[in-house]
């Protein structure tokens, strides 16, 4: 409730505020517009304006619809025009918004006691007034209301008015209070004295005076101004300056007073002028008077101050004349120190209580007034001759007028002696924390910087001091587990005492080390320190951890091991065993733990136990079988492996024995039960084999095996079973033992093995897995039957194949056919049986393809290849045929069986692949794969004649704008474009292709020989290309644009593998799209660079003659007596970055370029002027002078005449000029 009370409290103050500000903008508006100036809007002071300012900035933004509102009255009372006058109400508002914002913006004080703060005001109503004035007269024009040829006026009146409006409005609204009116009270006789005089005064310059020549009269006014501004404050003088400007603005607007001229614009614009100045004047002086009060009252609170401290302070201070060094006054603290009193002070020298000599003291004295503030120690001497150390804290002081030294001194004898014991001591630390062989740092606690370290920490970090100094540990990434540096620094936070901790560093070349750090919290100059020492214990935690895997692998093994483990002394007596070791003996532990081995080993005697166990110390290790005695006197078979190990010099035994018994027996009845096996499988009427499935391996095989693949026993047996079988079906038959093995009965298979002599051999198998997991195999051979049944199927199967066959007498009588020849053919058995083969013959073969054929039929029994026949409808067709002769016993032939299907899909399906593998669908251009085979090519033969060829990667510039405006329809169109262009701007020996998307590549080959002809001819080639494609496309009945960046690189030979061309000239067209795009770009860095030199050279030089570059030297020619005859001139040119460049560089480019022509114009003309100045001297007027002419400028139509007009603008002889 109270809260919405505060905001219904809120509301209401804001809405009075609101009406307040458009009720004073409607009535100050109104009043304003009853004295207009150019039109009914426009007035000479504008107080609105000022007023909507100021409240701004007292009550903020919040105003601005109350400014809005009192605007749009003031304008609808007068026209009646709701439009025009909410345009103009709109622009009154913006100007007050624009001006609060920029003093808002410069932080304005509305107190203006400040020059600058006026200066703000001044600025932000000029600015601002801008937006109102502009705003008025633009709506005025528009709705006709304000003829064109007074716009400027309009303009400058409403501008003008405004501006004057803020400056006189905006200081009295921002500083009206309850104290001024109070302080305005005070002085009420002489406001009125004062408004008396300027009513009068006032009249008589406005009123009276219509004499336009008169106008210096106004600044009569100007020394009120001043009075008002001294003496009644910001808010005074503010109110008091309407009164003169509000009497000249009447005056002016009735047709009186001196502002009111011919020139209606000259008459305002000094009017506004005048207005200005007094209101800038008011402010000024207002200001200045208010800064001078300031500066006094502050002057006199400082003196106060001073006094009071320098009275009451318990530091020891002076005031000292510093021309003769007494002692100008002395605080009670300075006699108490001193043991003098203060009279008697003020009547000493400096000298009388320094111990200096005099001049050391004038010294001094020098040296304090040079430096005016300074700071030294040196020695006093007391009332009763004690000597004290002081330190002397001194400046300059202003006093009554009087420069004088402030000496504050502090006795510092006893800090000077504990400073001393702590330097002392601070030297025994530095050299104590320095020497430590252990890592030291010192950080602070609160931001963790370093304060110190040790040189053995830079040892150990890898860091210099200088790199760590002042900065973060945290920087260097020097923990590894932050988490661990966290835990440390707030136990030390908690406790305060020493801590330690083990956690891992990383050095600053990137290795770790465990480190263990000890640390404590410290003091020092106040400031909470940590003092961690680290030391390395990398090695020894390696070892720690070695020796823990050790000791739970041990006691893993002791536990969990199936063997019985015990360890033996030399003496045989047992140091430690497991559980299984006493279960295996029948012991208790506390029963073995008393035992030694000849108590359990019934082998060997102690004596030979003893013996053995010499020998046993010094192999690795051995294995053998014995027998141990049980508690019950039982004898068990046992396994024993056993080894020697030294302990700390002490040899023992470990051993783990493991009881046999029950392997024993297994192994006695497993040979009875091999050789009954052995007995039946050797005596099998079946091949017999046994192999192992985990090796593969075969264990036994039977003679009958041996017999049927013709390899002996010895040559089998231990080895892969699989090696029987042909490569490609091995891992087959290995899935079919194996799901034998695992199905564990009985099962049948069939299974071809191969032969020693290669046949194969196919067997009937019956394998079943045998209790000791091992395979049996019974084998009968079934080869013979195998191939009968073959030969029935294929009887019965071939032909009724999918392919024609054609079975012809020896004669080529057609004897039977079966259905797929119908098929193909379309004749039926009845129809060609007796006929000749000659009735599907097509006629696209001659007879030298026929007797080819039957050529190689007769000598070898049979032809393939393909044939064109035709069929019965009369179509032709290709076919692949092969032919076969069938001989009888005699070796005589009695059938040709004819054998053909019809490939006419398969040759359509060739053509269609090769079109789709090697070339583009779109374009029909080659794609990336043929483009690379005709690279290869190029390249091989430009390795054999050795001249170059280049790689051209084009990418169309903004392809995919065009695509999804337009459609990839319109794209493909333009895609087909482009191959089009591509192809007219190339030889017919080189490619153009399609990489895929908008990117392509044209091959060019056989340029040149040599390097920079044959990127010149690609340059050409390429800029060809670019023009083409630089030319309009009309697509699906639009015209559209488009270009094309293009990467270079040249090749000759295999230098570059075709991928690496295809890279480069990539790279090489990214880098032309980066220069803007529709550009050219070579690869080769040096190509490019010459390229560039010579753009940059050609560029350069063209405005060289222009820029002044070019130098004329003339080579003096002499004859035989050394006598000078005349002079060639030499052309230099002389570049501003480059220096001096040789012609040999420029005159070919300037040859080619075509520069040469008014390049030799200029030298010719420059030539001939020399070659006047030289014929008005005595000495050179007989001398020649030589000039080197190009052939291009003979051929210039106008070269003669040019050549004349030099010779006649310099006066030289034509007779000494030599072309």
């Amino acid at each position: 409730m109270m809260m919405t009370r505060l905001f219904k409290h809120r509301a209401f103050i804001d809405a009075v505020k609101l009406l307040s500000v458009a009720l004073a903008y409607f009535v100050c508006g109104r009043l304003g517009l009853a004295l207009p100036s150019v039109d009914s809007h426009i007035t000479l002071i504008w107080l609105p304006t000022g007023i909507a300012v100021a409240a701004l900035l007292r009550w903020g933004y919040i105003c601005w619809p109350g400014i809005f509102l009192g605007a749009l009255a003031t304008n609808y009372s007068i026209d009646s025009s709701p439009l025009l006058d909410s345009c103009i109400a709109l622009g009154n508002t913006a100007g007050p918004l624009l001006a609060a914002w920029v003093l808002q913006r410069l932080k304005f004080q509305g107190a203006l006691d400040r020059a600058r703060d006026i200066s703000f005001l001044v600025a932000a109503a000029v600015l601002g007034m801008l937006a109102s004035a502009s705003a008025g007269v633009i709506s005025l024009r528009l709705f006709g209301v304000l003829p064109a040829q007074n716009s400027g006026l309009a303009w400058l009146s409403w501008w003008a008015g405004d501006v004057v409006g803020v400056l006189m409005a905006v200081p009295l609204l921002l500083n009206i209070s309850f104290p001024q009116f109070k302080y305005a009270w005070a002085h009420r006789v002489e406001f009125l004295a004062w408004t008396s005089l300027t009513l009068v005064l006032g009249w008589g310059v406005f009123f009276l005076n219509n004499d336009s020549h008169a106008l210096p009269l106004v600044f009569t006014l100007l020394p009120l101004v001043v009075w008002a501004a001294m003496r009644f404050g910001v808010t005074g003088s503010s109110l008091a300056v309407l009164l003169p400007a509000g009497m000249a603005t009447v005056a002016t607007s009735l047709g009186s007073g001196p502002f009111r001229t011919v020139a209606t614009e000259h008459g305002l614009f000094v009017l506004w002028l005048y207005l200005a100045t007094l209101v800038l004047v008011n402010l000024m002086v207002a200001a200045l008077q208010a800064g001078r009060k300031r500066a006094e009252v502050t002057a006199r609170q400082v003196e106060l101050q001073f006094r009071q401290i320098f009275e009451q302070h318990n530091s020891i201070m002076l005031l000292i004349d510093p021309a003769s060094g007494m002692i100008v006054d002395a605080n009670m603290a300075a006699s108490r120190f001193y043991g003098y009193s203060p009279e008697h002070l003020r009547n000493m020298n400096i000298g009388q209580i320094n111990t200096l000599s005099p001049e050391q003291v004038e010294g001094f004295l020098e040296r304090m007034l040079k430096e005016k503030d300074s700071s030294f120690i040196v020695t006093h001497c007391l009332s009763g001759g004690e000597i004290r150390t002081v330190e002397v804290q001194c400046s300059l002081l202003e006093v009554a007028g009087r420069t004088l030294f402030l000496p504050i001194i502090h006795d510092v004898t006893e800090r000077r002696a504990v400073e001393q014991s702590i330097q002392e001591a601070k030297e025994r630390v530095e050299i104590t924390f320095n020497g430590s062989p252990n890592a030291e740092i010192i950080s602070r606690l609160y931001d963790g910087h370093i304060t110190d370290i040790n040189n053995a920490f830079t040892q150990l970090s890898g860091y210099t001091k200088q790199e760590l100094m002042g900065n973060i540990i945290l920087d260097f990434n020097f923990w590894i587990d932050l988490e661990v540096r966290r835990k440390y620094v707030d136990e030390l936070e908690s406790k305060g005492l020493c801590v330690n901790f083990e956690a891992q560093f990383k050095r600053k070349d990137g290795s770790i080390f465990t480190g263990s750090l000890s640390a404590g919290l410290t003091t020092i100059q106040g400031v909470r320190h940590i003092v961690a020492t680290i030391l390395d214990i990398t090695e020894r935690k390696i070892i720690e951890r070695k020796n823990d895997v050790l000791v739970r692998r041990h006691q893993a093994l002791m536990k969990s091991a199936l063997e019985g483990i015990h360890i033996m002394d030399m003496r045989g007596n047992i140091v430690e065993f497991n559980d299984t070791f006493c279960q295996m003996l029948g012991y208790t532990r506390e029963e073995a733990a008393k035992l030694s081995v000849a108590d359990w080993d019934a082998q060997w005697s102690p004596a030979e136990l003893m013996e053995r166990f010499k020998q046993l110390i010094t192999v690795d290790g051995a294995l053998f079988e014995t027998r141990h005695r049980r508690k019950d006197g039982t004898v068990i078979d046992v396994e024993v492996s056993i080894t020697g190990a030294d302990i700390d010099g002490e040899h023992y035994l470990y051993a783990a024995s493991r009881d046999i018994i029950a392997r024993k027996k297994a192994e006695i009845e497993l040979r009875n039960s091999e050789q009954k096996s052995r007995m039946l499988m050797d005596n099998a009427a079946d091949a017999v084999f046994v192999a192992d499935p985990a090796t593969e391996n075969l264990l036994y095989i039977n003679e009958r095996f041996e017999f049927a693949l013709g390899y002996s026993r010895a040559e089998l047996v231990g080895n892969n079973m699989f090696e029987l079988v042909t490569p490609a079906f091995r891992d087959v038959y290995r899935e079919r033992f194996r799901g034998i093995v695992q199905s564990g009965g009985v099962t049948t298979r069939e299974i071809r093995l191969n032969r020693k002599d290669g046949t194969h051999v196919s067997f009937e198998m019956n394998a079943a897995t045998l209790p000791d997991g091992t395979l049996y195999g019974a084998c009968r051979n079934i080869t013979e039957r195998k191939l009968a049944d073959e030969a029935l199927r294929i009887a019965a199967v071939t032909f009724n194949t999918q392919e024609a066959i054609m079975i012809t007498a020896p004669d080529g009588r057609i004897l039977r056919v079966n259905q797929s020849f119908h098929d193909i053919t379309g004749y039926g058995s009845d129809e060609v049986v007796g006929q000749s083969p000659r009735i599907l013959q097509s006629g696209r073969h001659n007879e030298a393809f026929f007797q080819a054929m039957w050529s190689t039929l007769l000598d070898t029994g049979k032809w393939a290849g393909e044939v064109w026949d035709k069929r019965k409808d009369g179509s032709v067709y290709p076919k692949s045929m092969t032919i076969t002769a069938v001989y009888n016993g005699q070796k005589q032939v009695s059938h040709y069986v004819a054998v053909f299907r019809d490939i006419s899909n398969l040759k359509q399906s060739e053509q269609e692949i090769h079109q789709l593998a090697f070339y583009d669908a779109l374009t029909k251009l080659p794609n990336r794969r043929l483009l690379l085979d005709r690279l290869q090519q190029a390249m091989a033969t430009g390795s054999r004649s050795g001249r170059y060829g280049a790689l051209l990667f084009l990418d169309l510039d903004h392809f995919k704008t065009i695509n999804d405006t337009r459609g990839h329809a319109a794209g493909d169109e333009l895609l087909v474009a482009v191959a089009s262009r591509l192809h007219a701007c190339v030889r017919e020996g080189d490619s153009v292709a399609r990489m895929g998307g908008d990117e392509f590549v044209v091959v060019l080959e056989n340029l040149s020989s040599i390097e920079n002809e044959a990127a010149a001819l690609t340059e050409s080639v390429a800029e060809k290309i670019l023009g083409e494609l630089d030319k309009p496309y009309v697509l699906s009945g639009f015209e559209c644009l488009s270009t094309v960046s293009i990467g270079v690189s040249l090749f000759r030979g295999h230098l570059e593998s075709a991928a690496d061309l295809l890279q480069h000239t990539d790279v090489a067209m990214y880098q032309a799209k980066a220069q803007g795009r529709n550009a050219i770009r070579f690869f080769d860095p040096h190509m490019q660079t010459a390229l560039q030199a010579r753009a940059t050279l050609e560029a350069d030089l063209r405005q060289a003659l222009e820029k002044q570059q070019f130098r004329l030297q003339y080579q003096i020619q002499v004859d035989r007596l050394r006598r000078p005859l005349g002079a060639e001139v030499l052309l230099r040119w002389e570049h501003p970055q480059r220096g001096l460049i040789p012609p040999d560089e420029f005159i070919p480019l300037a040859e080619e370029t075509g520069l040469i022509v008014p390049i030799g114009l200029w030298v010719l003309q420059t030539a001939c002027a020399q070659l006047g100045k030289w014929q008005n001297d005595a000495l050179t007027r007989d001398l020649t002078l030589a000039v080197n002419v190009s052939a291009k400028q003979f051929r210039q139509v106008d070269f003669v005449a040019y050549v004349q007009r030099a010779l006649q603008e310099s006066g030289a002889k034509p007779t000494h000029l030599k072309l």
